[in-house]
């Protein structure tokens, strides 16, 4: 660029080292004397464009790019990326559903995909495409972990274990990653002491880093919370910035019947985290306890503004306005609580979801089928499992018994959110006078 500060690929290639910096504006300056008009120049000069703060310009050229590329699988493989880079989640999905459709079984479009749903926490489908990609390119260090982060992400901790071990055979000098896999062991509880072992040595060996203080400190606190906290302490004091610890350090102070203590945590997670929605809803249940309940419903308040159908949020600010003389008001939130409250479900611990994932589409559906029955049958109040089993069935092309399972949804207690699903559902399949049940009462909450 001193000898010739006009050339073209000099310039091109600074663009692309900005670009990566994030930093729009330099390589949009260096695009400048870039006069190539191929799609790779563009979709630089789309990205630089979105750092530099002009997002709305940087989508239209980037759509502009989608339209030309005429279903060409390569340029829309690389608009993918871009779109997942600026965190445009939705439209990189559409982008790498498109290359698969015409490259099934192409390791790097499934790693891909599984990487967008990923980030867009849908984590159940995100380990669908990633056992894809691990079953097509099993040696692969960066699919691996992805799907060992996904699997975790979707309480499938048995298999989320499987995965960290495979990667660690290709990378044993990964420390970081043995301490997340630490974690998981901790978990799946059948793994429990090799998981405490685990993260003890990672902590000895890496005293400074406050994650490790902090994961070591789940081990311990419902058994020994006394040690925990020791832990949690350990953890602040290494970076005060740390606010899942604050929150954690919260819930244990609070379940000791220290309430006080726990309020200087929580203003703290709040002031890095203004939406921290279980900050907030431990706030509340602290002045509770405190006998200061206008104080807590202002807390719930704002959580209930970030997730206005949080079964705890509901709860506890039912006994808030409870508290405060206000019981037809309180009835209200009681009584939506018990419409979304959970049916806990056990996380699977045991692996099998990755090799189910990998299975013929007939033999996974007979399988899923048989889960969801017994899920259903061992927890018949919850409406979730017996939509998602009636669902199956009816993909299966067992209409009769599917029909018959969906009658039984409409005799259980749901929200809104599963009647319009069950109603879309049958409606897709022609089981329109059925579906009208459900949507009826969609409407009516």
């Amino acid at each position: 660029m001193k000898l010739n500060p006009a050339h073209e690929n000099a310039n091109l290639q600074l663009a692309r080292l900005a670009t990566e910096r994030k930093q729009g504006a330099k390589a949009l300056a260096y695009l400048a004397h870039v006069k190539g008009s191929d799609p790779a120049v563009r979709l630089l000069r789309a990205e630089a464009t979105y750092w530099a703060g002009k997002r709305d310009a940087a989508v239209k050229l980037l759509g502009g790019l989608e339209k030309e590329a005429n279903a060409d699988p390569r340029i829309l493989f690389t608009l993918g990326r871009v779109y997942a880079r600026l965190s445009l989640y939705d439209r990189a999905e559409a982008a790498f559903r498109a290359v698969l459709a015409t490259r099934p079984g192409d390791a790097e479009v499934l790693f891909e995909l599984g990487r967008t749903l990923a980030a867009r926490q849908d984590s159940s489908q995100a380990v669908y495409f990633l056992a894809q990609a691990r079953h097509q390119a099993p040696k692969r260090p960066d699919i691996l972990l992805a799907l060992a982060r996904a699997t975790e992400d979707a309480g499938f901790y048995g298999d989320s274990a499987v995965a960290y071990d495979e990667y660690l055979q290709l990378r044993p000098g990964d420390d970081t990653v043995r301490r997340d896999r630490a974690r998981v062991y901790g978990y799946t509880g059948t793994r429990l002491e090799e998981g405490l072992k685990e993260m003890t040595w990672y902590v000895q060996k890496h005293p400074e880093d406050p994650v490790g203080h902090y994961h070591l400190a789940q081990f311990s606190w419902r058994t020994e919370p006394e040690k925990s906290l020791a832990q949690l302490a350990t953890a602040l004091r290494l970076d005060p910035n740390l606010a899942p610890a604050h929150v954690s350090r919260a819930w244990l102070l609070h379940r000791l019947g220290r309430a006080e203590e726990s309020l200087p945590h929580l203003q703290a997670a709040l002031r890095l985290e203004p939406q921290n929605l279980r900050a907030l809803d431990q706030l509340g249940l602290a002045y509770l306890a405190l006998d200061r309940p206008a104080e807590a419903e202002k807390a719930l308040r704002q959580a209930l503004a970030i997730a206005p159908e949080d079964p705890e949020v509901l709860l506890h600010l039912g006994r808030a306005l409870g508290a405060l003389g206000r019981e037809e008001e309180a009835q209200r939130f009681l009584e939506k609580y018990q419409q979304v409250r959970p049916r806990y479900r056990e996380p699977r611990n045991e692996p099998g979801m990755i090799e189910l994932a990998v299975m013929p589409e007939p033999e996974r559906r007979k399988r899923e089928i048989e889960r969801f029955r017994v899920m259903a049958a061992s927890r018949p109040d919850d409406p979730k499992l017996q939509m998602h089993l009636a669902e199956l069935l009816l993909a299966d092309g067992q209409v009769e018994a599917a029909i018959g399972g969906f009658r039984k949804l409409l005799t259980l207690n749901a929200d809104s959110r599963i009647w319009e699903q069950a109603g879309q559902t049958l409606t897709r399949a022609g089981q329109h006078a059925l579906a009208q049940e459900f949507l009826k009462r969609a409407a009516q909450r």
